[in-house]
């Protein structure tokens, strides 16, 4: 993995957490045990905001029917935990959903961070060990919107007592059906705009230092390594994937999802709660909507250069919301 300007990852780290992963999943089957299955909810006010629109503005998850669309911006507050009790003395285990980006960017520091804090403050009080699952991020930043960028505090002192609100109210739910399904998907690229991308840096570089462009740096190397890219492949292949645990959906996609899609997704599919889990077996960056080509958004025009790949079309992350659903209706039958 290798981001534009931001870096990249080494080949020993990343075989280091390709071996980690080999060793969990064997600890895991080793692991097994029979379990009861509770789903609790929670909607978890200020622990996350549409960054790309002002306070207020976007609309969140208690409004969402079947007339919305994605001419208006959403938020998505609903914290899912699924809670395993496990047979034989095994702990049990906590997986919850909620969509807000992993980073609070307030202090500066790089990585992960409020999820650790909420693990250790539920571990703390409950005696669990909650995983989180990555839910719609690509026009949602952690915290109440106070600082964009996302305060660590304000988002745990958001998220944790919904947490612990969901799995104290977790309802049994009965398991009859344990299945999973992934198919591929081919990611529409908007290669007339890249040609146009191309075409802006090489009549006149000096122009592209900033805004879209970043700096000159970042847009001399960009144009280096794609002036020759081959044009003939205008699609990303991806994959889907689906897993059914009796009443309950899950939905694995590699995309930093707007969140209207995620959304439409849960609305759209058979299984009554259905948790749509982004950044999965792979990592392709924003898949935003229309407009945000229009408005000229960063999820739309740089965030593809940073990952060095072509602009999705605009209605990519539309017709991968549907394949979605076709897939979990597939898998359901």
């Amino acid at each position: 993995l290798k981001l534009r300007q931001w870096g990249g990852m080494s080949p020993e780290f990343m075989a280091t957490v390709e071996q980690r992963t080999v060793e969990a999943i064997a600890a895991a089957q080793a692991d097994l045990a029979p379990a009861e299955l509770s789903l609790g909810k929670c909607r978890a006010t200020g622990g996350s905001h549409n960054r790309t629109v002002k306070q207020g503005v976007a609309r969140t998850d208690a409004e969402f029917g079947p007339q919305s669309t994605d001419d208006e911006r959403w938020l998505d507050t609903m914290l899912h935990a699924l809670v395993f009790r496990r047979a034989g003395k095994k702990p049990d285990l906590v997986w919850y959903h909620f969509s807000a980006h992993v980073v609070c960017y307030a202090d500066e520091q790089a990585g992960p961070d409020w999820p650790g804090e909420v693990a250790q403050e539920v571990r703390k009080e409950l005696g669990l060990r909650p995983s989180f699952l990555q839910g719609h991020i690509g026009d949602v930043n952690p915290g109440d919107g106070s600082d964009w960028r996302g305060e660590i505090r304000q988002t745990v002192a958001a998220i944790t007592p919904a947490l612990k609100k969901a799995i104290a109210d977790a309802s049994p739910q009965r398991v009859d059906c344990l299945q999973t399904l992934s198919a591929p998907f081919q990611a529409p690229l908007d290669m007339e705009r890249f040609d146009q991308w191309v075409d802006e840096y090489r009549r006149d570089p000096d122009k592209c230092r900033s805004g879209p462009w970043v700096d000159a740096g970042f847009a001399a190397d960009w144009f280096r390594g794609n002036e020759n890219r081959d044009r003939s492949v205008k699609h990303l292949p991806i994959t889907l994937g689906a897993v059914q645990i009796g009443p309950v959906g899950m939905l694995f996609h590699p995309g930093e999802l707007y969140s209207f899609y995620g959304l439409a997704i849960r609305r759209d599919s058979p299984l009554r709660d259905t948790l749509v889990v982004g950044c999965a077996n792979d990592s392709i960056g924003y898949l935003p909507d229309p407009a945000a080509y229009r408005l000229g958004e960063y999820s739309a025009i740089v965030v593809p250069k940073i990952v060095d790949l072509p602009p999705y079309q605009p209605t990519a992350a539309r017709d991968m919301a549907a394949a979605a659903v076709a897939l979990v209706k597939q898998m359901v039958g």
